[in-house]
């Protein structure tokens, strides 16, 4: 790349860092409504990177107008994406950056790799017809799965993968919506907290009593394998108040809950592997073609101690069929995972979140 495009480059990447900048403002409403407090949310232009590449001959500056309006709708991508994800990092198609690649001979085209997104763009359709790439259009792109190989059998169930697909958006707001009712009674207990009288014993023991009836309520014993009562009972009222603390932050840390939701997809992933799927299928005849797909996809990405707070229903398929005649011809495609979330995958959120709470106090 030439001195002169390597500085248009810098110009244009610079920026794209003051329009991502523009938006945490923005950004922050949205997060705050969703009850994720401003310090747990990252600013937009120190998570992600927009730049322009371009060929030697290609003048950047000639067609710098419209790389900007395309920088600016990579941006509004970039801050729907951050909001949708409740500012946090995700471990599946986390962006980290986008480049937007200007060339002669290249057609339109999305794809990624490793954290980035890769626009391409054919310099005669920005300088002839002004084109660019709006951000409802890249959004509905990467919705679909655009940016994936026609091959890769990712693409086929991006639905479930996808960070700002409905399955994953519908795992969060169940989450976010059971730790907030669980937060207004923890608030409640330690406003009470802050009105007893120090020497009032009787107060004290009235107030523990009520803290350990409203975690027995919804703490599951039996996964966490310890008696909530007796481990509490142990506790002064201060240590008591601080672990009803910990408790309340854990149930609302968007990045604790996006580990669950990994935690809970890489459990369907493991479903799967375990699944029984059995295919019977007898043919007779001239010509007779079979075509039977299993899709299943390889993820790694969940902390092992998490995954008794994961529930799931594994499905058994059994497909049996008879053909006779001239031509037979059969398809199935086996994509065993279940859009369903309340009847596939539950996620114990409470105890999880408690656990946590104990562990961070050193009490287990």
């Amino acid at each position: 790349m030439s001195n002169t495009a390597r500085g248009n480059s810098k110009l244009l990447a610079d920026y794209g860092k003051k329009v991502l900048s523009n938006f945490n403002a923005e950004i922050d409403a949205a997060l705050t409504r969703r009850q994720v407090t401003s310090s747990k949310i990252v600013p937009l232009e120190s998570v992600y990177e927009i730049y322009v590449t371009g060929e030697d001959e290609i003048d950047l500056n000639s067609i710098q107008a419209i790389l900007k309006k395309q920088i600016e709708a990579v941006a509004k991508f970039l801050r729907d994406f951050h909001i949708a994800i409740n500012g946090q990092r995700t471990s599946i198609f986390q962006l980290y950056e986008v480049e937007i690649q200007v060339k002669q001979a290249i057609k339109s085209n999305l794809s990624f790799s490793a954290g980035k997104l890769l626009v391409q763009l054919p310099y005669w359709q920005i300088l002839i017809f002004q084109c660019y790439l709006q951000n409802q259009e890249l959004k509905k792109c990467w919705n679909q799965g655009k940016h994936l190989s026609r091959k890769s059998p990712i693409r086929r169930i991006w639905w479930w993968l996808n960070p700002l697909g409905e399955f994953r958006y519908n795992l969060r707001e169940t989450l976010f919506q059971t730790g907030a009712k669980q937060v207004t009674n923890i608030d409640k207990l330690l406003s009470n907290y802050k009105q007893i009288d120090v020497a009032d014993e009787i107060t004290k023991k009235d107030w523990q009593s009520h803290a350990i009836a409203l975690l027995q309520s919804t703490i599951d014993e039996d996964k966490l394998g310890i008696n909530v009562s007796e481990i509490c009972s142990q506790q002064d009222e201060e240590t008591l108040a601080r672990l009803l603390d910990l408790y309340q932050q854990n149930l609302t840390d968007p990045s604790y809950l996006e580990t669950l939701i990994d935690t809970g997809i890489n459990s369907i992933k493991e479903a799967i592997s375990q699944e029984k799927s059995q295919i019977n299928v007898k043919m007779f005849g001239f010509v007779n073609v079979g075509n039977y797909h299993r899709i299943d996809v390889e993820l790694n990405i969940s902390p092992g101690n998490l995954k008794k707070y994961i529930e799931l229903v594994p499905r058994e398929v059994e497909i049996r069929a008879v053909f006779w005649g001239f031509v037979n011809i059969y398809t199935v495609d086996d994509v065993t995972v279940n859009p369903n979330i309340q009847s596939s995958l539950q996620i114990d959120l409470e105890t999880a979140a408690f656990e946590r709470s104990l562990q961070d106090l050193q009490l287990i």
